[in-house]
């Protein structure tokens, strides 16, 4: 009566989730997640308090296909996507900016070179961070993609070799170094702020 919205998604609210077959659809652990299984139709009723809502599924499974190729130096070792752009941790190859708009005709725009052999990379806002092995993390600024530069770079105690970001903490694979965590609140100034040894004893 006043104009005020309620998410009435979650089941705290009351709402509650039924599948008419849970081998054609059931749910995830987010409240109004659905999750397609085995190909055919069901319906998902949702429920709150005396209404209730069918919503009808159907589920059909494809065989992707590629619909492009590229070619680039280096060897491929892992990609993010960020709108548009693919980008390429490629070896010594460097990191390569991938423009993707017109996916039946992707194009290299730019590369950077990497301080050392890009191993991971990840895209998280203006920034790609990428995994340089026995150099440690390049920070890479693609705020303009097709002019993407080399921002800065920090060691690592041990080979970096895959990494996560989140919360402007980057969390990277260091091989013998366990896993080390940066921050990267200033990507220009990045900082070592732990270090987790991971032990494996034999059986």
């Amino acid at each position: 009566l006043d104009g005020s919205e309620i998410d009435i998604t979650n089941k705290s609210n009351g709402t509650d989730y039924e599948s008419s077959d849970l081998a054609v659809v059931s749910f995830g652990l987010m409240d109004g997640q659905i999750f397609g299984g085995g190909n055919g139709n069901a319906s998902v009723t949702v429920s709150l308090f005396d209404l209730d809502f069918v919503v009808p599924v159907t589920v059909e499974s494809f065989q992707p296909a590629g619909i492009s190729s590229l070619t680039f130096t280096g060897t491929g070792y892992d990609t993010d996507v960020s709108g548009d752009f693919v980008y390429i941790a490629a070896g010594s190859g460097g990191m390569h900016v991938v423009d993707a708009s017109d996916k039946l005709n992707p194009e290299v725009i730019h590369t950077v070179a990497t301080t050392a052999s890009a191993v991971d990379v990840k895209v998280v806002g203006n920034y790609a961070y990428v995994a340089v092995g026995v150099s440690g993390l390049d920070i890479i600024d693609v705020s303009n993609p097709a002019e993407a530069s080399m921002l800065s770079n920090i060691a690592t105690d041990g080979s970096a070799v895959d990494l996560a970001v989140q919360n402007n903490y980057v969390y990277v694979a260091a091989s013998s170094g366990g896993l080390e965590i940066i921050s990267v609140n200033e990507p220009a100034t990045p900082i070592s702020v732990g270090l987790s040894l991971i032990h494996i004893s034999e059986p």
